[in-house]
Formats: C-alpha cells, structure tokens, sequence
C-alpha cells in the first residue's frame, strides 16, 4: 500500500492519472450534458408550451423520424436541426417519449428495403430534388417526414423541406394528437360546473324548470366519465347578493320579483363553467315566449357543456367570420381571403356567419370581421357587444374607403366612404380610426421603365422599429407592410383604467395622412408635406381588459317582452359591462387578408406571419407566436444609412491593410524601446549605445 501511495505521488503516475481522469469525465458527460442557444428567437430551445405539452403526456408518444441519407446540401442542414429539436423535446418528455430514426437510402435502386415500406405505409410521400455535384445535375427522390403516434392516433408531417416554424408544426401535430385522445390530458385539477338556480323560482310557472337538474345532472355524469372524472359539480340557491355577484361575474341571468310583503328580490338562474380565472357561461337561460316563461338551451345542454370545457382549456378550433356586409369572401383564393382562411387550416377553422340570422355560436371564442362594407344594423352591433362583454375576442380589419373599379379604362376608380356602423362600438370601447391614408416616406418602392423608381408611399414599410418587440404578435418580426390603411387614436381607451391598450404596430415618423385617396392613382404628383409636419401613426391597436357596453338595452327587445306584469317576474338579460376580460384587434386595412399579398396558404412572408400571430393570440395561443417566429430566415441585416455603407466600404478596401500597417509599425517600435531598455538597465555604458548628450 505504502508502495502505491508512494508511486501516486511520484510525478511518473501523472499522465496515467490524466487519462483516467478523461475517461471517467466522459462517462459523466454521456449521461450528462448542456447545451447553450445563443440566438436571439432562441431557435434550438424549445418554447415553454412545447415543454408543458410533453411533459403532461399521459401514455408513451413515439416520434418516428424518416430522412434520407446524404441529402443535398440545402437539406442536410434541415436534418441536423430536427435531430437537435427532436432531442429537446425528448429531454422535456423524459420516459413517455421517444425518438425513432429511421434510415432511408437516397438511391432509388434501394428503395425496396423494409424501412422505406414502412415510411409508405404510414403515408409519407417521397419528393424529387436536383443536386449539382462534379458539374453535373442530377436528380433523387428523399423522404423527410415525421410520423407522431398517441394511443390509436396517428399524425404526420411530410415534406420538411425548411426549419422555418418547424417547432410550430411539431408541437401542433403533438397537441392535436393528444387531443383527439383526451382533450383533457395534463390537466392541473379539476373543473367545475356550478348552476346557479334560487329555489324560488319553483313558485312560478316556468317551462321546463323542473328538469333543470335532472338535464344538467345527466349531462355532467357522461362527460365526467367521459373524461376520467375530472369535473366536478355545484349547485348554488343564489339570495339577492349571490345572484348579484353572479350576474356581474359570470353574466348569469339576474331575476327580480316582488314577495308575499311586496318587497323586491333577486334570484339568479345559469349554468357556468370555471378553471382557474376561466370562466364560461352556458347557454341556458329563461324567456319569455310571449304566453309564458320557459327555459331554453335543455336540448343541447350536454353538446354545449362539452364544448364549454374546450374552450377553457384553450382547445377551440372554430372561429366565426362575419357575412353579409360586403365581407372578404372566405372561401375566395383569386381576389378575396380564401388563401387567409386556408393557411389558418392546420389550427382552426373559419366558420361563416350572418348576424342577421343567427347568434354567435357557444363554441366561437373569437370573431372575425374583415372588410366589412355594408352597414351592421343595431341588433348585429348589440350581438357583438355581448359577445366582447362576456369574454369573446374580436378581430376588426376595418377600411376607409371602398374602391370601385371602373367598367371602362377610359374612368377613374372611385372612392365610396365606407360607412359599416362598427365605429359606434370602437368608439365606446376607446378608439377610432382616421378617415384618410396614411403616407409614409418610409414606403414600398418599385422601378418604372419610364420614370425611375417610384414610392409607393400608400405601402408603409413597418421596421423592427415600428413593431412592438415586448408583443408577441410581433416579437422577432423585422418587418411588415400595410396597404392603403388609415390612422388609429386610441387616446380615449388609453384613459379607461380598465383596458390595456396596447400599439403593435406604427409608421415611421415620416408619416403623413392624405387629404385625398385618390391621391395614389397618380403617385409622381405626390410631394412629401415638410418634416415639422410629419409624425408616427398607430396602425394596428390591441384592446384587453373589461368594456363598458354600447347599448343600455338590446334593441330589438321591448319592454313587453322583457318584463312580466302579472306576477311582477322580470329577467335581466342585458350585460353592460364586461363579466369576463375580453380582447378588441383593430387593424385598418383588410387588404392584408387578400390573395394580393397572402398569395398561397403556405406563404410565410412577414405579413402573412404577423395574422397568424394575431390570430393565435387571439385565441390563447400564445407561446405559438413565438414559435412560429423562430426561424432563421427572419435575422436579417438591419438596414444602414448611405453614410454608414460608404465607411463599411472603405473600411473593408483599405482600412484592414492600414490597421496591418499601423500594428506592424508599433510592434517595431515596442521591440526597439525593449531593446533599449535591456541595454540600458544590464550595459548603460555600452560604446554603441549614443547618449542624449552626444546626440546634441
């Protein structure tokens, strides 16, 4: 033992003792390791909501990668960085997920192997793709897909031809896949269902009253057991103050009455779902149908329960958009929103809606009106303001000006006002929006074979500048363009202590309004007012908090129909203010939406990036924003004045030889002051060495 200590300390025991120190540091960092992003979108690390979904996983998730091997250069760095993404999400799913890799041969006289029959029959597809190698262009078909498996689900991704919004996709293939497993997997505690129903009302002959409980109790027990349980059930006999509250709180109906001593009471009847600070009210509710109170919604109390608890858990995929006013038709890819609705189709679904008709569905969490030219009678407007009042989000892509277009070349387009009404509720919620153009000098340009280039200052250029960096509608967005849009004051909601105002985007400070829109038809007769006159604009307003209503009543409803004298019953329908916080997305210009700048579903150009964004804020998909911006693509160079391009310039021609030149010069004179110093301190009296008194 003596002898061993004795050798360890012997210096001959070093370089052993390095290596086993080397050996023993890589087994610890095969089981253990970091890694560090240091892009600023944070492009190789995985959002927190990718993180929360596989973490909740409740059954074993399978990733099954299929790559070609030796792809083209512009696709093997696509393979590297599904590999690295697909070990994050690995590490956040800890046992209940794994990553598969599948090998498939690029050479077509390979492609009988058992892998690629497998990669057939989940259904991916392989596609065609020319390299040039040795001078030579040649073509292969790859495969580069993803297929996820949950449970007896199956969803895939095929063609991942780019790493543009690639954690995006994966993560909503994931969650959907899980979803339409259990839509409530992961979730922390339970929900509760709560009728609101004061037992007093039970001396008034109301249809349908008796089988309130039955109805919601049947209907709560086969979606508990539909979902494991996981709901749970209260019934309240709400006093006057209880159905205060509630009604204010939840937008349950209120009900007031005279007792037998001819004093006024309060009930409350309603039916409302809650997890955590969400909340959803059930479309349950009394009327009156002329002869006689009932209630009505029993019929489809079970489909609407089910579909209150999706919304809470931010699992809603259909969204209502407005017709019947001259609306951007939905379903139009050559001149109206058609490619918008198609590439919000991974998510969710655009369901028209006529407000003329029909109410604003219990599963629509958020509506859609874009390019409205007709006007919105009263009780449309009222619907809407109910619908924000009680939680709903509105989107507004609202226009000045309807531009008609000649039937002859020989006239000129005309400009109608638009005069849509949607302005009586933004004006009650605390903005408005101008009634001209906004020009700006920072603007859109093009190159006229005749005259040169040419501003297209109705284009204003939005820089990373003008968008809102804390937003996440447009965080790590550079750039967005507007067309044709008008200016926005929010000074009034920004003096309403109950609404956060928000501006994501504005021009530049070289902005201007027009004092005629058709000032754009002939763009080289448009000067630039002076700078003092210039200034910033809002052009798109974001709205959140609680609203006061625009209505003091519903329009269409009389006092005959919402009191009964007879027995002195009267029922408060109307909410007028907000029981739930809602949000209000004003953008002014719909043109955005069209095929003239969405031009395929699948276009990932800056605009087409800001409405998705908006649209997932909207609906409480956050973290999808941040994802979807991540991509590589968008760090482009910010853009430099001429001054500055001239100095980078001749930095680059002449200024690295001249900085070679200048340290060459002070390392030669650094060496000679050494030089001199080591004589003078060891040899002061050196005969070669010529003192200051001789120099002179």
């Amino acid at each position: 033992m003596k002898k061993f200590i004795a050798w360890l300390k012997n210096p001959q025991s070093d370089i052993f003792l390095f290596a086993v120190l080397l050996i023993l540091i890589n087994l610890v960092a095969s089981k253990s390791f970091f890694r560090v992003d240091l892009t600023s979108s944070k492009s190789f690390t995985l959002s927190k909501s990718s993180k929360e979904i596989v973490s909740t996983l409740e059954e074993p998730l399978s990733i099954k990668v299929f790559f070609s091997s030796n792809l083209p250069p512009q696709f093997a760095i696509v393979d590297t960085y599904v590999r690295d993404l697909l070990v994050e999400y690995e590490e956040a799913g800890d046992k209940n997920l794994t990553v598969e890799y599948f090998d498939l041969k690029s050479d077509a006289s390979e492609y009988n192997d058992e892998n690629y029959q497998i990669a057939h029959d989940y259904g991916l597809h392989e596609f065609q793709t020319r390299e040039l190698k040795n001078n030579e262009v040649s073509y292969k078909n790859i495969f580069m897909g993803l297929v996820f498996t949950y449970a007896d689900q199956i969803e895939i991704l095929d063609g991942i031809n780019s790493t543009s919004g690639l954690e995006y996709k994966i993560t909503t293939a994931i969650s959907k896949i899980i979803y339409n497993t259990n839509a409530l997997a992961g979730l922390d505690g339970k929900i509760k269902l709560t009728l609101y129903k004061s037992d007093s009302l039970n001396a008034f002959r109301i249809a349908n009253l008796s089988n309130v409980e039955n109805a919601v109790s049947e209907a709560f027990n086969k979606i508990n057991t539909k979902y494991n349980g996981r709901l749970e059930f209260e019934k309240v006999n709400a006093d006057t103050k209880q159905a205060e509250d509630a009604s204010r709180d939840y937008g349950v109906q209120e009900l007031s009455w005279k007792d037998k001593d001819g004093e006024k009471v309060s009930g409350a009847f309603g039916l409302v779902l809650s997890y955590g600070d969400k909340v959803f009210t059930v479309p349950v509710r009394i009327q009156n149908m002329i002869f006689q109170w009932a209630v009505l919604g029993l019929e489809s109390i079970e489909e609407n329960i089910n579909q209150g608890i999706l919304n809470l858990v931010s699992k809603t995929s259909s969204i209502a958009y407005s017709t019947g006013h001259g609306e951007h038709d939905s379903s139009d890819n050559e001149e109206g929103a058609g490619n918008f609705a198609a590439m919000l189709g991974d998510v969710y679904s655009l369901e028209d809606l006529n407000l003329a008709e029909n109410d604003i569905p219990a599963n629509v969490t958020n509506l859609i009106i874009n390019g409205a030219k007709g006007e919105f009678t009263d009780a449309e407007l009222y619907k809407i303001d109910q619908f924000v009042l009680s939680g709903g989000n509105l989107i507004i892509f609202t226009d000045s000006y309807d531009i008609v277009m000649p039937q002859t070349k020989y006239q000129q387009p005309q400009f109608m006002k638009i005069n849509n009404g949607l302005e009586k509720l933004l004006t009650n919620y605390g903005v408005t929006t101008g009634e001209n153009y906004v020009f700006d000098k920072e603007c859109y340009s093009t190159d006229d074979d005749q005259y040169g280039k040419v501003n297209l200052y109705y284009i204003p250029v939005l820089k990373k500048e003008s968008l809102n960096q804390d937003h996440a509608i447009t965080n790590n967005l550079n750039y967005v363009f507007f067309i044709n849009a008008s200016a926005i004051d929010t000074t009034a909601a920004e003096n309403d202590e109950n609404v956060k105002v928000t501006v994501l985007a504005k021009s530049s400070t070289k902005a201007w309004e027009s004092t005629d829109p058709s000032e754009i038809l002939n763009l080289r007769m448009i000067f630039p007012p002076e700078d003092d006159k210039l200034s910033q604009k809002n052009l798109a307003v974001l709205l959140e908090g609680k609203f006061k209503s625009a209505f003091d009543k519903n329009p269409s409803e009389s006092e005959e129909n919402s009191e009964n004298t007879q027995n002195d019953f009267t029922v408060k329908n109307h909410i007028a203010e907000s029981t739930q916080s809602g949000k209000v997305l004003v953008i002014p210009t719909s043109l955005i939406t069209t095929s003239q700048i969405i031009s395929s579903p699948n276009s990932n150009t800056p605009v087409a990036l800001f409405l998705r964004n908006a649209v997932d804020y909207m609906n409480g998909n956050e973290d999808f924003c941040l994802m979807r911006t991540k991509a590589l693509s968008m760090n482009e160079l910010e853009e430099s004045s001429l001054l500055a391009e001239r100095i980078a310039e001749w930095f680059n021609k002449l200024g690295l030889a001249v900085l070679v030149a200048v340290a060459g010069i002070l390392v030669l004179l650094a060496r000679k002051n050494k030089k001199d110093r080591i004589r003078q301190f060891y040899n002061p009296e050196d005969p070669r060495q010529i003192s200051k008194e001789e120099q002179k």
